[in-house]
């Protein structure tokens, strides 16, 4: 009996089984089960930081495609085109409010011009209605004297004076020329066509920029901006690119690259436009 009883308490050692019959957790096992859970929250935070990363490097890119949108709708059809000002930088072309279109104001609007595109004839037409002759008959002689302002004795030479002077003023001003800061600045800012754009990784990083670089933060999601040069005629080689200066004149032929900056640093090419 005695030996009986030896060999079944060696069995029961043997299969693991304590004087109590069951099983427990040793140290390495409860290692593998933390582990394993660590494991599973960083493949989930990873997956997260991922996602939110591609999100809003799309959205960069939306930008730099609005961007292109408006740089190709102003890009001249050929060499004959008007020169290019800052009037086109501070609308899209195209997208015209209905009511500035039909000449109406609307409702609870009284200030807003008759016509965005015609500021000269706009002047000339202020002008000429302030100044219209009216006709004055003689006492009792049924002819009539020259014509001459209401209200005004010897005016009639002030106000062609004030025309001659309001049509010469309108063609003789000084014209500025349009630089990529200052179109850059009727762009994105306050009513402009792309003012509704943010940078999605900042808000405090502006939307466009003249560079983009590894490791620097204040790049991320910029729409980056740069200017072709063509080789010289009768020269081989392509064209050479470089960061667009805030001084550099925007003119007809210039050509742009259209970039936007990830996380990272590294470019990415949306297109190329040739104003």
């Amino acid at each position: 009996m005695a030996a009986m009883n030896n060999n079944k308490d060696h069995s029961d050692h043997g299969n693991g089984l304590g004087p109590s019959g069951g099983s427990g957790l040793g140290a390495g096992d409860i290692g593998f089960l933390i582990v394993l859970v660590l494991a599973l929250v960083a493949v989930v935070m990873s997956a997260r930081f991922t996602y939110r990363e591609g999100t809003l490097l799309e959205t960069s890119k939306g930008n730099a495609q609005e961007f292109m949108k408006w740089a190709e709708a102003v890009a001249a059809p050929d060499s004959k085109a008007e020169p290019f000002t800052l009037a086109l930088c501070a609308a899209m072309p195209g997208e015209v409010p209905p009511e500035l279109a039909a000449k109406v104001a609307p409702e609870g609007a009284a200030g807003l011009p008759v016509s965005i595109k015609e500021p000269a004839e706009a002047a000339s037409a202020a002008v000429s209605a302030t100044s219209t002759p009216v006709v004055l008959a003689a006492g009792g002689h049924g002819a009539t004297h020259a014509a001459a302002p209401v209200g005004s004795h010897g005016a009639g030479h002030e106000t062609v004076a004030a025309k001659d002077a309001a049509a010469e003023a309108v063609p003789d001003a000084p014209k500025v020329a349009t630089t990529w800061a200052t179109c850059r600045e009727a762009l994105f800012t306050a009513g402009g066509p792309l003012s509704r754009l943010s940078n999605p990784f900042d808000a405090a990083i502006p939307v466009a920029a003249n560079k983009c670089e590894r490791r620097n933060r204040s790049t991320r999601g910029v729409v980056y901006i740069q200017k072709g040069t063509p080789p010289p005629p009768g020269v081989p080689g392509g064209t050479s690119w470089s960061p667009i200066d805030d001084d550099e004149p925007m003119v007809r032929g210039l050509l742009l690259r259209v970039q936007t900056c990830d996380a990272g640093g590294y470019t990415i090419n949306i297109g190329e436009v040739k104003l």
